[in-house]
Parts: C-alpha cells; structure tokens; sequence
C-alpha cells in the first residue's frame, strides 16, 4: 500500500512540474506576440523578395506632446526632489532636538 501510495505522489509532482513549465512557456509565447501601439500611419510600402517593409510617418504634434509631457513629469521630479530634500532635513533636525532634549534630562536627573 505504501509503495502505491509514494508512486502517486511521484507522479503528483511531476505532473506539477510540467504544468508549471507548460504555463511558463505559454506564458513567454504571450508575450512574445505582444505588440506596443506606434502612434504611427503607414504610409509608404515597398514590396521585396521575401515580404513588405513599410515606413511610419510621425505627426509632429505627437512628438510636441510626447516631449511636452515628458518635460512637465520632469519638472514636478524635481519638485519632489526638493520637497523630500526639505523633509529629510526637517526630520534630522527634530531628530536632533530629541537628542539634545533627552540629554538635557539626564543631566537634570543626575543633578
């Protein structure tokens, strides 16, 4: 009975073991067909022996957007930069005084 038993939980594992690595690779395959939008029109084709190529036009004003929006994001990273770099200096500061404060009642409490 007990070898039936430990066969069966052989085969358990293994069978895990291949599921696991069969949702890995559709996984992988899902991703690997993935495509990312281009904010692009095609609008030239060239036909060659083995498929088509085609060229992407860029309309400037999504490249005046794009840059647009990258210069506000980094404009408020630097707000925020700032913003912690006073905080950090606001804490280190109280961290000071605390110290200072529990010092001062020592020497009180000695005294």
């Amino acid at each position: 009975m007990r070898r039936k038993r430990a066969h069966q939980k052989k085969r358990q594992r293994r069978n895990a073991v291949y599921h696991v690595i069969s949702l890995l690779s559709l996984a992988t395959t899902g991703i690997a067909h993935t495509t990312a939008s281009t904010h692009a029109l095609y609008i030239d084709q060239t036909l060659i022996e083995a498929g088509t190529v085609s060229a992407a036009f860029v309309f400037p004003k999504t490249v005046n957007d794009i840059a647009r929006r990258a210069g506000n994001a980094r404009s408020e990273a630097a707000r925020h930069h700032d913003q912690v770099k006073e905080l950090l200096l606001v804490h280190k500061l109280m961290q000071m005084l605390q110290k200072r404060r529990r010092q001062q009642n020592c020497y009180q409490l000695k005294e």
